[in-house]
């Protein structure tokens, strides 16, 4: 009995100090499984999309070069290379889309030409879906927070699924978009 009461209680100041440590701000720290290494993923216009490790403190152009560097289509405008990346990122390169001028699209005020360029929503960056009819900034980035928690789109259908897309908005989009090949 008396085992049993001093066990008991060193699980009550055991679980006690570790409430008080998350409690109190500042005082708890987790360090990288290994010190002076992180790993982050790469994906999109580059030549071998993959999960690469580098050194702490590394710049998002260590991170192209070691997925292979840019492909040809790589969309490299708005990218600083210089930006220090963190463990765990995810490091999407956009892909650059063709786009028809007002001229060439004669009357049709349309923001895409839909004989151009689709444009891939399992790629694509907030400044790309932004530009499809119907989807601001916000919905952009909800279809992003969506391919990340549910992996690649694998259908156009599954857009109906995010928060401020209809049915029939996938309808209008359809022609607009693709999941890649």
């Amino acid at each position: 009995m008396v085992l049993w009461s001093g066990l008991t209680g060193c699980l009550v100041a055991v679980t006690t100090l570790l409430l008080l440590d998350w409690m109190i701000p500042g005082t708890v720290s987790i360090s990288p499984a290994l010190p002076g290494e992180i790993t982050v993923v790469v994906d999109g216009a580059v030549a071998t999309p993959a999960i690469v490790q580098l050194a702490a403190g590394s710049r998002l152009q260590a991170a192209i070069d070691a997925a292979g560097g840019f492909t040809a289509d790589a969309d490299t405008t708005n990218l600083n290379l210089a930006a220090r990346i963190g463990d765990g990122e995810q490091i999407t390169i956009p892909i650059r889309v063709a786009r028809a001028t007002p001229a060439e699209r004669g009357a049709d005020t349309s923001p895409l030409d839909p004989a151009g360029a689709l444009i891939n929503i399992n790629t694509a960056a907030i400044s790309e879906l932004d530009q499809l009819p119907g989807v601001g900034p916000a919905i952009a980035q909800r279809i992003i927070d969506y391919r990340e928690i549910n992996g690649p789109f694998e259908s156009v259908e599954e857009l109906d699924e995010i928060e401020g897309i209809s049915a029939v908005m996938v309808e209008e989009l359809r022609p607009l978009v693709t999941i890649g090949g």
